[in-house]
């Protein structure tokens, strides 16, 4: 009853916070007047700060239910540590605090990303409310034996002794008049820390600060090197071609680990990346299904990567979901002109996300496999279909097919010389096969191909790589993976019966 009415107290607290943060933040973007500005600033940090207790709250509710199994897998230690760290810099030179990062060069771990990136967000914030303008904080990272060793130090305001053990109960607050907290958080944090096979120690001094030590084992001891070989990365493929490859992109490390957490619960197979110019990077060896990014990004936006994954032969067919905090454009219009497949504001609810990529994918798939029952699996008997054949020749389709038939070998073949061909704009060529077929015009040619490449796998005369050459594939795992999500079987399959 209890974990029933907290789970329905925040979300229900969520609704009201979302529409302060909204307006609040539109009024940030658009005030020129000081005062104005500084008013919405105030409102913008207290809701953020009411935002991460429900956040707590829900996040203790869960722990306490036993909600979300620790999920590991091998972590930069130093790289998210850094990350997280540069997170707080501004902060640090806003209060003028003495902000210091020690850390080895490099130290791998096998634990939870999440638990652990949130255990450190927990400290270093509770660093920064109990310590003074102008003085210390420190972070350091070590390893000593099988374990990691986070320490973050402060020569803040210091805990009383005989409150170290306390500190670490829920709703417990050292002073019951600081109204910064709710005692939440480091209760939180020796969760986490427990379930990872670590403990949080706490050394301090009234007057002179404190220090928390989170140690871990840098293998815990209930995973076994099976286990970490399926998890080591989240760059890297398994082998189970059913699941659709999400590829999640944000700069946000717990944000982007909820998200590849919450699809890899719901059926996706996920791989991550902190910003656009590493999306690119990993799509050329791993080319998901839909991709989810952030807005506001280093080194490559979000608004930056979906204009290149769409103006991309090989990737423009590829759906793009875009995350972003209301008031970072002028307005969705802006966004969808570039080619994104659907926007959702933050803070968003999950269960939307959820539906909004199942119901992408699914319209893909009934566009695409319209398109392959009408034209491509029944192209030498069109007297069984006189509507459709006269369709496809009124609208040029059968002349495109054919046009990809007589280069079906080319890997050079592409929009761009296919509209050549033909004398149409990239644009036009889009959009009239769009029109028809309900697919782009990569997803078109790539169809064209693995039909013929089905025909040549059923004769039974060439292997598997012979036919990805032969049918335009310079990539053996794309075609097969194509292959696979275009008949849903695996081409290794068909040769089998084939070759019976």
């Amino acid at each position: 009853m209890k974990s029933k009415f907290i789970t329905n107290i925040s979300h229900d607290l969520k609704t009201p916070l979302s529409l302060i943060l909204g307006p609040a933040t539109q009024i940030n973007n658009i005030a020129k007047d000081p005062k104005v500005l500084q008013q919405a600033s105030y409102i913008l940090k207290n809701t953020n700060h009411l935002m991460t207790m429900v956040e707590q709250l829900l996040q203790l509710n869960h722990v306490e239910q036993g909600i979300g199994k620790v999920k590991p897998e091998s972590i930069d230690l130093t790289a998210t540590i850094k990350s997280i760290c540069e997170q707080y810099e501004p902060l640090a030179m806003e209060t003028g605090i003495t902000f210091t990062l020690d850390i080895p060069r490099e130290l791998y771990i096998t634990s939870d990303h999440f638990r652990l990136s949130q255990s450190v967000h927990n400290l270093l914030q509770n660093a920064f409310k109990h310590t003074s303008d102008g003085e210390l904080i420190g972070v350091r990272v070590s390893k000593s034996g099988g374990v990691a060793v986070i320490e973050i130090k402060d020569t803040g305001i210091g805990i009383p002794k005989d409150q170290h053990e306390k500190i670490f109960e829920r709703f417990y607050k050292v002073d019951v008049n600081n109204h910064k907290g709710t005692g939440i958080g480091l209760s939180l944090v020796k969760e986490y820390v427990t379930q990872l096979g670590g403990k949080i120690s706490v050394a301090s001094e009234v007057g002179k600060g404190t220090v928390f030590s989170i140690i871990i084992p840098v293998m815990p001891p209930d995973v076994s090197v099976e286990t970490i070989d399926e998890v080591i990365v989240k760059t890297e493929i398994t082998n189970d071609d059913k699941l659709p490859l999400m590829l999640v992109v944000e700069d946000h490390i717990e944000l982007n680990a909820f998200i590849a957490q919450a699809f890899e619960e719901n059926g996706f197979k996920v791989i991550t990346a902190f910003d656009g110019r590493q999306a690119l990077t990993m799509m050329q060896d791993n080319i998901p299904d839909i991709v989810i990014t952030d807005l506001m990004m280093p080194d490559m936006n979000g608004e930056e990567l979906v204009d290149a994954i769409k103006n991309s032969d090989t990737f423009e067919h590829i759906p793009v979901i875009v995350l972003s905090a209301k008031g970072q454009l002028n307005s969705k219009v802006d966004l969808y002109q570039l080619g994104a497949d659907n926007y959702l504001t933050k803070p968003f609810q999950l269960q939307e996300l959820l539906a909004i990529a199942d119901s992408t994918l699914k319209q893909r798939k009934r566009l695409r496999d319209s398109f392959l029952a009408d034209y491509l699996n029944k192209p030498q008997r069109p007297e069984q279909n006189d509507v459709i054949a006269e369709e496809a020749s009124n609208n040029n389709v059968q002349q495109y097919i054919d046009y990809i038939l007589e280069h079906l070998d080319s890997p050079d073949l592409n929009v761009n010389t296919m509209g050549k061909h033909f004398n149409l704009g990239r644009n036009r060529l889009q959009r009239e096969i769009k029109i028809i077929t309900g697919l782009t015009p990569v997803e078109f040619i790539r169809s064209v191909r693995l039909n013929e490449a089905q025909k040549i796998l059923k004769a039974g005369k060439h292997n598997i790589s012979e036919i990805a050459y032969m049918t335009g594939f310079s990539n053996l795992s794309y075609f097969s993976r194509s292959y696979k999500l275009q008949f849903g079987v695996a081409p290794s399959e068909v040769q089998a019966v084939a070759l019976r």
